[in-house]
């Protein structure tokens, strides 16, 4: 009995121990099986042990690689991140800690720590890169990103000794075709033409989309600046090149900017704002064309923002005038009606069209003053036709007024007010403002032409114009532009091609006129090649609708010729 009590002690106290040690483990069983890290233990070798444990496992072969130096010196360590390839092809990140492992006698016997499957924080973690550093619609870097590469590459280019490029790239026009064709076919437009701008760029180069129709570019280790144009050159030719989207035949041009490190600014934000502002000199340039930054640009930008807060107020205040260049028909010389051309008074001195109509342009002026020559055109023609002159008046229509999309109803309300017979109006379209979207231009023209009126392609031969276009669009009129014309008497090559365009018209059942005679030579020219029509200084400039009146019902007959900067300038013009 004695010695059964004295045994009872140490059992009960192993049995109560066992207990103890099961309940452990199998509180140590729950925490595994529920928590959402594992348990991983390596030999000194670092292979991985199986743990006898539920839950979420270990990787079958962790790459440590990138931490051998910490696991050869036996430290502890905290978030060591790899990741483990799937035999699906899925990629999966996990996030390790671990703590070496002694015996009594102090030799390391291997790894112990928790891990966590990391997969889902790595996708949300690079979808928010993706987005705080890329556009969505094209993927490009976005403004963030730009500025970032573009410290990155000054530091480059200091340690080459090579020329860095800054563009900005501007896309003429898109605001028209996106309201024109709606917003789906305006993204399926930067998509592409963020496609054609980074397949002529090299891996190291970077193409960001900065908003809109905007891109940048930064062309790095370029030796000389030949070969910086010789980049821009290609970007604007890439751009232009016929484009078929959602069915839609769409042309593209595109204005660049561009600043030169280190020669035009030492810091990212100056280089960025230096092409900038050579991108709007692009623009005001006639755009389709790329400038390089000088330092009288700023000059000219004050210069520019200061004439556009005028403009606003011209209308308001009666600045704008239109003078009438006559169209004189050939073989008789007769005068068959005029061309209303747009001045502007500004204070004490007349503004050229050339140096405001852009302006007109960018800032969406001229849809109203547009409508205003339209309507003033009109009014005076109707007045002539009262008088008794049966003659018709042209009116340039910008591309932005062409794109409007209730052109045909606001040219028929014009019409009606000023009681002006259709047929005694024709509207002047530019083959650039002709081919930028096919569908609206021919539904347009087709709504033009019902009310009575007459098309006319403008400054024929300098756009996109082709045998196929000309065929399918209603059009009555070619005006052969000046710059043909002009060398026709010494330039055989222009010769060719003036003659080539008045065959061309006749073949197609059109009228010809030829823009900028001013020479008799010119004159003798065109009428030996059958040309319908003509206008130029030769016969008269643009003048004021008074001393219109004499000249009408009448031959007209030759003057000496005169220049007038302003003359040969239409408003409202092409941009």
């Amino acid at each position: 009995m004695n010695n059964n009590k004295k045994g009872a002690g140490p059992e009960r106290e192993l049995r109560e121990l066992k207990a103890a040690l099961e309940a452990a483990e199998q509180r140590f069983r729950t925490l595994t099986r529920l928590s959402s890290e594992f348990y991983w233990e390596t030999d000194a070798e670092h292979r991985l042990r199986e743990l006898p444990c539920e839950g979420a496992r270990p990787p079958a072969a962790p790459d440590l690689g990138a931490y051998v130096a910490t696991l050869e010196a036996r430290l502890p360590f905290r978030g060591f991140e790899f990741a483990c390839p799937q035999a699906s092809g899925d990629i999966r990140h996990y996030s390790v800690s671990g703590e070496p492992v002694f015996d009594a006698s102090g030799s390391f016997r291997g790894y112990r720590g928790v891990g966590r499957e990391i997969t889902e924080h790595k996708r949300v973690a690079q979808t928010l890169t993706r987005l705080t550093h890329y556009e969505s619609l094209t993927g490009l870097p976005n403004r963030a990103l730009l500025g970032d590469r573009l410290n990155h590459a000054i530091a480059r280019a200091d340690r080459s000794g090579t020329l860095l490029a800054v563009m900005i790239l501007d896309l003429d026009n898109f605001k028209e075709i996106n309201d024109a064709l709606g917003q789906a076919v305006g993204d399926q437009v930067l998509t592409e033409a963020a496609r054609r701008l980074q397949s002529c760029l090299r891996g190291i180069d970077t193409l960001a989309r900065l908003g809109d129709d905007e891109f940048a570019v930064l062309l790095e280790g370029a030796p000389d600046f030949e070969e910086i144009s010789q980049v821009a050159q290609r970007l604007l030719g890439i751009v232009a090149e016929r484009a078929e989207i959602a069915g839609q035949e769409i042309y593209l041009s595109a204005s660049i900017g561009l600043a030169v490190y280190p020669v035009d600014d030492h810091e990212a934000e100056g280089l960025l704002r230096n092409a900038h502002l050579a991108m709007h000199h692009a623009k005001r340039e006639g755009r389709n064309n790329f400038q390089r930054f000088s330092h009288d640009m700023a000059a000219r930008t004050e210069r520019h923002a200061e004439l556009k807060i005028r403009l606003r107020r011209a209308l308001e205040r009666e600045e704008f005038t239109l003078h009438y260049q006559p169209l004189i028909g050939l073989p008789d010389s007769e005068i068959l009606g005029t061309e209303a051309l747009i001045r502007w008074h500004d204070r004490e001195r007349v503004v050229s069209p050339a140096e405001f109509i852009p302006i007109a342009e960018d800032s969406g002026l001229i849809v109203p003053i547009g409508e205003w020559v339209l309507r003033e055109a009109c009014r005076q023609c109707r007045a002539w036709l009262d008088m008794g002159h049966d003659v018709h008046v042209s009116v340039n229509l910008s591309p932005r007024q062409f794109r409007q999309k209730d052109i045909a109803r606001s040219v028929e309300g014009i019409l009606r007010a000023t009681r002006l017979p259709a047929r005694c109006l024709e509207l002047e379209l530019t083959e650039t403002t002709i081919m930028h979207s096919t569908a609206h231009t021919i539904g347009a023209l087709h709504e033009l032409t019902a009310l009575g009126v007459r098309i006319s392609v403008d400054d024929f031969g300098t756009g996109y114009s082709s045998l196929s276009y000309l065929h399918r669009f209603p059009v009555h009129k070619l005006k052969i532009d000046q710059s043909f014309v002009r060398d026709i008497s010494a330039d055989q090559a222009d010769a060719a091609l003036v003659g080539t365009m008045v065959a061309l018209a006749k073949q197609l059942k059109l009228t010809s006129v030829a823009e900028g005679v001013e020479t008799e030579q010119q004159l003798s020219f065109l009428l030996e090649r059958g040309c319908d029509a003509c206008q130029g200084y030769l016969f008269s400039p643009a003048r004021p609708a008074d001393e219109i009146i004499p000249l009408l019902g009448r031959k007209a007959s030759c003057a000496a010729p005169r220049r007038t900067p302003s003359a040969t300038v239409r408003a409202p013009t092409r941009p």
